[in-house]
Formats: structure tokens, C-alpha cells, sequence
């Protein structure tokens, strides 16, 4: 409704006027927060061509499209740091989606698609052998955790979408929705890098467990079904 759109602009519009003069947003985390900024625009359909915002929609894919060729495929603001796994997913699913509208609308961006491609062949590249997705992105270990996993999942369908080519992209995406299956309780709730619940006895991931299989395999798979079963019954 008119007020729903008028407090939806009005944030963008705030965005706007916070951001940074290199086209980020935040602090020690900038591409992810840039990422998560960049996201919100798109999905109200604004790009470079916008008339208010195309300015600051271009900044900020700049920005990440920096950051990612500078990296060579890995977007982070600080790669030492063990949770630039989120960053990464974020800024990926990000650039891949602005990647998307800049085809259609043939807006032709320097280092765009090659940064959607490097930093999505890098997600798929870097998959656990478990099928999911850890810290620093290491193979080893525990096998990744659920949170990590779902941010992944979530660029690797934006990935999907470009109709870019991606080595592997089917088989890491089967991997991981075994992983993620594999996390879903009984009672249809996902864990966090098990079946068993966490945060007071809930199943916290329930939510990003089921955004995975309906991303993925839409939302008549039966653990996506299950999953909103569980989420019902705990409204």
C-alpha cells in the first residue's frame, strides 16, 4: 500500500545519504553490509539507471566489484577474520543479482560478471565435503554449520540466475541440500550443525532451512513442507 511504499523509499533514501564515498556502508564489515544495502535497493528494482538511486546502486556494486577483483574471487573486508564467510555470500548473492538486472536491461558494468564468476565458483569450489559450508570456508573440521550453509545456498541461486556457467554448480547444490536435509529434526525443525534444537529448545535455522529447499526445489518438497509445519505450530 502507498504507506507501505513511502517508508520503503524513505529508507532507501536514508541509505543513500549514508553512504560512504567509496559506495560502501558500515565499518569493519563493509561488504557485507554493503551487500545486504545493495540487496534492499534491487529489490525494489532500482539500478544503475534508476533516476534517484542509480548513483548510489552503481557505487555500491563498484565498491564489491573492487573488492572481489582486489581479492581475486573472495569478497571480505578482512579475510583473516573466520566469519568473512558470511561476507562473501552476501556480497555474492549481491553482485550476482545486480548482475541479473544489468543483462536485461544491457547496463554494461566493468568486472561485473567476472566477479560474479569467480566469487561463485569460489563458493562452489570451497563446499565442505560434508555438503555444507564452515568458517574461513575450511574443508575439514566440524563440516560447517547450517547459518553459514544457508547464506551460501542463497548466492549460489542468484548464481543460478545470471545464466552464467558455473563448474559443478548441480552437484554442489545436491550436496547441500543433503547436508541441509540431513540437519532437519523429525519434528520438521533444522539444527544448527545437528537435529538437535538450540537458543532455549528451539530449532533456530528452521527458517533458513526451509528458504534452502524452497529456493532450490520449491516449496512442495517435503522438507520445505515439513519445516513450515514446524514454524505453524510455533506461531
Amino acid at each position: 500500500n502507498e504507506r507501505c511504499e513511502e517508508t520503503v523509499v524513505k529508507a532507501l533514501r536514508y541509505f543513500k545519504n549514508t553512504q560512504g564515498k567509496d559506495g560502501s556502508w558500515g565499518g569493519g564489515t563493509k561488504v557485507a553490509y554493503t551487500g545486504l544495502v545493495l540487496l534492499a535497493y534491487l529489490g525494489h528494482c532500482e539500478t544503475p539507471l534508476s533516476e534517484e538511486f542509480g548513483v548510489t546502486v552503481q557505487s555500491a556494486i563498484t565498491f564489491l566489484v573492487d573488492n572481489c577483483q582486489k581479492n581475486k574471487g573472495r569478497l571480505a573486508s578482512n579475510p583473516q577474520d573466520k566469519h568473512w564467510c558470511y561476507s562473501h555470500a552476501i556480497g555474492a548473492y549481491a553482485i550476482a543479482e545486480a548482475y541479473t538486472f544489468c543483462r536485461q536491461l544491457n547496463i554494461p558494468l566493468p568486472g561485473l560478471e567476472d566477479s560474479v564468476q569467480m566469487s561463485i565458483q569460489w563458493i562452489i569450489d570451497n563446499q565442505n565435503s560434508s555438503g555444507g559450508w564452515d568458517y574461513s570456508f575450511n574443508e575439514g573440521g566440524r563440516g560447517g554449520d547450517m547459518s553459514i550453509t544457508a547464506w551460501q545456498m542463497q548466492a549460489l541461486k542468484a548464481g543460478y540466475h545470471t545464466r552464467l556457467t558455473f563448474r559443478n554448480m548441480p552437484q554442489c547444490i545436491s550436496r547441500a541440500l543433503n547436508y541441509c536435509e540431513a540437519r532437519q529434526n523429525s519434528n520438521g525443525g533444522f539444527g544448527y550443525t545437528g537435529t538437535s534444537p538450540v537458543g532455549g529448545g528451539h530449532f533456530t535455522l528452521t527458517g533458513a532451512g526451509v528458504l534452502c529447499f524452497q529456493q532450490h526445489k520449491g516449496t512442495n518438497h517435503r522438507a520445505a513442507r515439513n519445516g513450515m509445519d514446524y514454524i505453524d505450530k510455533q506461531a
